[in-house]
């Protein structure tokens, strides 16, 4: 029988695993099921690993939604903190190198910790003729850097008459409905190719729809159900563009700004086409920026959507649709607000650089507008779409619902990347790429939501300024804080989202504080899992972030309960961590 002195020795760290897998764009899922997913767990006896030489943190007297902050260069770090609340934690790791951390429990005492990790899963798809083998948004990253290399120094003469007017010599206006006419778009190479006999099968009072009858590759065109897909019923690509209550131009008009209209018609031109459907097994959106500049061709502002090889018949196809359109519609935006800056086309080889390094800034913005609208449309009640987070039909659209946001952690161990610098040539590979669409598209939704839409909307109308994005942001916002402060910020209301699924369904906020918000429940997946008596460690790339949540029960001194922080480096003298604490 144990006498009281051992009795008090024991103690146990439980550890809740929040798990994020790594999927496709319209792609959904989690693993809620047992086991530990490679996170790298290493079970001890924590009674007889406690550490002996520490540094003590100064005691946390921080009041609700007050930062906790303190930065520690020693090997352990012990922190003390009140009992019976709820604390969120981020660790930053501030040094050079990679650090191994681990929390654990100097006394008896109920620690909740959610970290993520991410199993490392692979976006299959069908790269025909180039790029195989190669992710979707890899795809995006490579047209991108092909833009850039053929893009020359231009002339800053005035191309335009009026705000609405587009280039010298350019009219589309002449086309109707009923008529096929060739369009001409670009390869992810910028190479020119003709899409013959297009069918104008809608117009709307801001945009045409056509529809390519041709065959191509493995694909054979559906006419009937593709014009029906374009026209008919509550989900019609032309009513969601330009007729519903809320719908994707008024709503982009409104948030991000006026698209260029260069081919003079007053019109986008959406294009459904096989043309890139070996790109993906789903339905792929691509704005072609190259179909905006003054030396191509016929130069049209317009999206491509390719239908997945087995055509559209079903919710997800069409959700998937109406999401897309919203994407690339910001990126137009976004291209004709900075490249067409006050009516003249400016984007020079300074700009092309700049372009390049603000990749994920273009990408973030696009995916926060999917999510404003799925939240405008929420707010008017309107259903009957695909669910991510069920694979059914949706009861009414909500602003989460988006299989990216679930899965926005990067490496093994589910660690958290800065949404800055968005792209990192000699580091970003195809694994690390894709969780920051969901990553850095939930940034700038926190950004929205905290600073107000008309301080978001100046994000968009920015001339590229490339790393500058990094005090360029803060300032256009208004903020006192520098973007590393506004991530951290992020974090917390990040795992303040996690908390309200795991604690009420029905998404009452836990906070009132802006900072660490946003504006409505997203009903992000937690996906917590219990593992019992063990020391989580966990390797944190340099400038990687690790989330906890801690809910201490009882004190070891006082009144206060007693955590240790263990970092191990290979270089010694190489371990600077910021410690953030908030209580909830």
């Amino acid at each position: 029988m144990l006498n009281m002195k051992c009795i008090n020795r024991i103690f146990f760290l439980i550890v809740v695993l929040s798990v994020s897998m790594l999927l496709g764009c319209g792609s959904s899922g989690g693993d809620d099921g047992g086991g530990n997913g490679g996170g790298g767990y290493n079970p001890v006896k924590p009674d007889s690993d406690l550490p002996t030489v520490f540094e003590t943190a100064p005691t946390f007297n921080k009041n609700t939604n007050d930062i906790y902050t303190y930065n520690s260069n020693s090997t352990n770090v012990a922190a003390d903190l009140p009992t019976n609340a709820t604390y969120f934690v981020s660790i930053t790791n501030k040094s050079s190198n990679s650090l191994s951390i681990s929390l654990i429990s100097s006394v008896s005492a109920s620690i909740r910790a959610s970290v993520r990790n991410e199993p490392q899963l692979s976006v299959l798809g069908d790269f025909a003729y180039f790029y195989r083998q190669q992710e979707r948004d890899e795809a995006e990253v490579q047209f991108r850097k092909n833009f850039i290399n053929s893009s020359k120094q231009k002339s800053k003469r005035d191309v335009i008459c009026s705000v609405r007017a587009g280039l010298d010599g350019v009219d589309h206006s002449y086309e109707i409905v009923g008529n096929s006419y060739d369009l001409m778009v670009t390869d992810l190479n910028g190479k020119s190719h003709l899409l013959n006999g297009c069918k104008l099968v809608a117009e709307t009072e801001h945009a045409k729809f056509f529809i390519d009858q041709n065959s191509r590759g493995s694909y054979s065109p559906h006419k009937d159900v593709m014009e029906s897909f374009v026209k008919d019923g509550p989900f019609a690509l032309t009513r969601v563009f330009d007729s519903d209550t809320v719908n994707i131009y008024k709503f982009m008009d409104e948030k991000f700004g006026e698209m260029y209209d260069v081919d003079n018609d007053g019109k986008l031109s959406v294009i459904i086409t096989p043309y890139l459907s070996y790109l993906s097994s789903s339905l792929l959106g691509l704005y072609l920026n190259y179909c905006m500049k003054e030396d191509f061709e016929d130069p049209r502002d317009l999206i491509l959507l390719a239908p997945p090889i087995n055509g559209i018949d079903n919710n997800y196809n069409r959700y998937e649709a109406i999401t897309n359109l919203c994407h690339e519609y910001q990126h137009l935006i976004n291209f004709s607000q900075r490249a067409f800056r006050n009516g003249v086309y400016s984007f020079d080889t300074n700009d092309a650089q700049k372009y390049e390094e603000e990749l994920f800034f273009d990408e973030g913005c696009s995916v926060c507008a999917e999510a404003l609208f799925r939240r405008a449309r929420g707010e008017n009640q309107y259903s009957g779409l695909y669910d991510y987070k069920t694979g059914g039909t949706i009861a009414i659209e909500y602003t989460g619902n988006d299989s990216r946001f679930n899965n926005c952690f990067t490496g093994e161990e589910g660690t958290f990347g800065n949404v800055y610098p968005f792209y990192i040539a000699s580091e970003d590979g195809l694994n690390s790429r894709y969780p920051k669409y969901g990553r850095n598209g939930l940034f700038m939704l926190y950004l929205n939501d905290r600073f107000g839409s008309e301080s978001f909307k100046k994000l968009i109308q920015l001339p590229f300024t490339g790393s500058a994005l990094n005090t360029v942001i803060p300032q256009t916002l208004g903020s006192p804080e520098s973007l590393d402060e506004l991530q951290r910020d992020w974090h917390l209301a990040l795992q303040h989202q996690y908390l309200m699924t795991e604690q009420n369904n029905n998404g009452e906020a836990m906070t009132t504080n802006v900072r660490f918000k946003y504006n409505d429940w997203l009903r992000l997946n937690s996906h917590n899992r219990n593992v019992s008596s063990t020391e989580e460690s966990i390797s944190l790339k340099s400038n990687y972030t690790v989330f906890y949540k801690l809910t201490p029960e009882q004190a070891n001194s006082g009144n206060y309960f007693r955590f240790f922080i263990k970092s191990i480096s290979g270089n010694s003298s190489d371990k600077n961590l910021e410690i953030n604490i908030v209580k909830i």
